[in-house]
């Protein structure tokens, strides 16, 4: 092999390994203090409804508040583990968030606080969040 073709192939790699620390999954390995959870949210005639994915979490881990129009939604997702595993693993790839979270949603208009109702299933976290105001959304 030349020293060219030496070259070529180290400028490469390098490329690959600026690339990869440019890109979303280096920063996942850096442990941050917090992540977002990717969510949904619909508009109904009489309520909002928000999805929130949060797979592997337990419902007990899940802190859900509304504070005017803002909706908090808190937890910590634990790492998860290999099942029936007792031996040591090593980690190929890691691209799911962990940690602390806490995601604020700033809702269009005010919401019932007193009636919001939170449920959490197959990894969802759904919250309805009825209208303070009974106001009809607009079709867009």
């Amino acid at each position: 092999m030349s020293v060219k073709d030496e070259f070529d192939k180290l400028t490469e790699h390098f490329g690959d390994m600026v690339d990869q620390m440019l890109s979303r999954n280096y920063f996942r390995y850096a442990a941050p203090d917090a992540w977002n959870p990717s969510v949904n949210v619909y508009e109904l005639p009489d309520a909002y409804v928000v999805c929130v994915d949060l797979a592997g979490m337990d419902r007990e881990q899940i802190d859900v508040q509304v504070d005017g129009r803002t909706l908090h939604i808190r937890g910590n997702r634990p790492n998860p583990v290999v099942p029936d595993s007792a031996e040591t693993t090593c980690v190929q790839m890691m691209e799911i968030d962990t940690g602390r979270f806490h995601r604020k949603l700033l809702m269009p208009e005010a919401v019932d606080a007193e009636r919001v109702v939170a449920n959490y299933r197959n990894g969802y976290l759904w919250i309805r969040l009825p209208r303070d105001g009974l106001r009809r959304p607009q079709r867009r």
